[in-house]
């Protein structure tokens, strides 16, 4: 009787060759060889890793310098328009983002500072957009002539050693400010006085932020009838801000 071979009897050289076995690295050249291999293969994955983040952060930044500074242009255009309008009684509203977009899925909370500088007889308007990333930041300023008289209105007024601070929070979850609201107003009496406010609105309806009507732009731009007499009376105005 004859015996067939069997499978385990073949010669391995016959074996399929994912049938037989992992060649491992032998002697020691051999394997201080392959963990060099392994060692500069895990090195050049980690550096390309870092140099894709590194690139991927600039291109925030770069972004984020981007997006602000569109925000101050803005603000800033907003407010030459209005000095500059030939109009003599001007109201301007200006809507907020509620964050700058950096990227297709990333979005950055920001705060927009407006100070008024007076260094000499050099007056002028200086607005921040100032993101919650450290590295990012964009400015802008505005001159304004002396004989301007400028008012600051909102929640958030500050005194700061560059001068009188407006701080709006657009990206603030508890008091929001949806609009800056410039209005430009003369005073209807001889010599006439230029007046200019800026109101932080935190109203989502821009009616109910301040207008030509409200009672203390009026007092400044308006005329107001004496209950007793009918007459004219000298619009009592508010002082500028220091």
């Amino acid at each position: 009787m004859v015996e067939e071979p069997r499978l385990d009897d073949a010669c391995p050289c016959l074996l399929h060759p994912r049938m037989q076995p992992a060649k491992r690295p032998a002697g020691r050249s051999q394997i201080a060889l392959w963990m060099l291999t392994k060692f500069a293969m895990i090195f050049f994955i980690g550096a390309l890793a870092l140099i894709l983040l590194g690139m991927s952060s600039r291109e925030q930044s770069g972004l984020c310098d981007e997006q602000a500074g569109r925000v101050t242009s803005s603000v800033s255009g907003a407010l030459v328009q209005v000095l500059s309008s030939p109009i003599e009684d001007e109201r301007k509203v200006y809507p907020f983002e509620t964050s700058l977009s950096v990227g297709r899925s990333d979005f950055e909370l920001y705060t927009v500072n407006i100070t008024k500088h007076t260094v000499g007889d050099a007056r002028s308007i200086v607005i921040d957009v100032l993101p919650r990333s450290p590295t990012c930041k964009a400015s802008g300023s505005i001159g304004i002539d002396s004989d301007v008289v400028v008012h600051f209105s909102g929640p958030r007024r500050y005194d700061t050693p560059e001068g009188p601070c407006l701080t709006l929070e657009p990206s603030s979850a508890k008091q929001r400010s949806y609009y800056l609201v410039v209005i430009k107003c003369s005073t209807k009496r001889w010599p006439a006085e230029q007046h200019v406010y800026l109101d932080d609105c935190t109203f989502n309806n821009p009616a109910e932020c301040i207008t030509l009507e409200t009672e203390s732009i009026a007092a400044c731009c308006g005329w107001t009838q004496s209950a007793s007499t009918g007459s004219q009376a000298e619009p009592q105005c508010e002082a500028e801000i220091e």
